[in-house]
């Protein structure tokens, strides 16, 4: 059977009610129902990550169209797109923290 996930998806622990980013050690530790994939839902406060423009924006979630993410900026609020989201929870994105 094909794993469902890989490494450095953002999943939700069903357990836990805690998302992360999923590590090889946790592929091996958890079983597929313990964990599911993350999805935005229409409000939910995300980092949209844009490498082609080097911008990360802290984006209110509003939809999916396109194969793109878009939502609103919380700074400059104006609408922005990325194929790229993470959640934000209560930390920088991993791009930023996985540098330091």
């Amino acid at each position: 059977m094909t794993p469902q996930f890989k490494v450095d998806n953002w999943v939700i622990n069903k357990t836990r009610d805690s998302i992360y980013k999923l590590q090889f050690e946790d592929i091996i530790r958890f079983e597929d129902n313990d964990i599911e994939l993350w999805q935005p839902k229409v409000g939910e406060w995300c980092w949209f990550i844009d490498s082609t423009k080097n911008r990360i924006s802290f984006v209110e979630y509003r939809g999916f169209e396109n194969e793109e993410y878009y939502g609103i900026d919380a700074q400059y609020h104006d609408m922005v797109y990325s194929r790229v989201v993470e959640p934000f929870i209560g930390t920088l994105p991993s791009s930023i923290k996985d540098k330091q």
